[in-house]
């Protein structure tokens, strides 16, 4: 069976998967997860800031400035003004300005730079491969659904076939046709049918959970 006829089949079954009102393919789910999958966001997240590292880095190159601001004199600096004329130039006001400036180029800066850039990489690398994983999870979960759901209708169609041929024997039962063993072994025979149906079902609905928590669906 292909992997198209799969995901046909698979559409007949999303009511019970449970994943939403829409129709859903291994395609659809695959996108789910790569859009809202929580860890593979915070990858992301991981990504974008090594990247922005990167795209900051010019900061490094930024020279230190330094402002002073020194006034000579035994004057005030300021003093009431008295009318609209001002000090004829900034020398007069005793007030002296300075800048210094420093960049900073040695060793540690350019091993500040690989590092930046090894970190993206690094990031990148992590997310590509948590994205496989998940991808690989999503489509192993996504086919196992498939084949728990066609194993399901087999044991409750065999679980039915048990409980009418238990309703059978009953009636032959009552008929004089069959004796009381014959009732009891095939009211067991449809009992212990039961068990193993329930537990296929709560392993389905646990792996449905956990589809939903792979594609970022709510699990309600």
């Amino acid at each position: 069976m292909n992997r198209k006829i799969l995901q046909m089949v698979m559409l007949l079954i999303v009511g019970m998967v449970g994943l939403g009102a829409e129709n859903l393919t291994l395609d659809d789910a695959l996108e789910r997860a790569r859009m809202h999958n929580l860890s593979l966001q915070g990858n992301a997240i991981d990504v974008n800031a090594a990247k922005r590292d990167i795209d900051t880095s010019w900061n490094l190159f930024l020279p230190n400035l330094n402002l002073s601001l020194s006034h000579s004199g035994s004057g005030p600096v300021f003093e009431p003004a008295t009318g609209f004329t001002g000090p004829a130039s900034f020398a007069d006001t005793g007030l002296s300005l300075g800048l210094n400036m420093q960049f900073t180029l040695n060793a540690a800066v350019k091993e500040q730079l690989e590092s930046y850039h090894l970190g993206y990489q690094i990031q990148k690398v992590t997310y590509e491969q948590a994205k496989a994983e998940i991808q690989r999870n999503v489509t192993k979960l996504f086919y196992y659904l498939l084949m728990e759901k066609q194993n399901i209708e087999v044991q409750e169609a065999n679980l039915e076939l048990a409980r009418q041929q238990w309703e059978e024997v009953q009636e032959k039962y009552e008929q004089g046709f069959a004796s009381e063993v014959e009732v009891l072994t095939s009211e067991l025979s449809y009992e212990q049918m039961r068990p193993p149906l329930q537990q296929s079902k709560n392993q389905y609905a646990t792996n449905v959970l956990s589809l939903k928590a792979l594609i970022g669906s709510p699990c309600s």
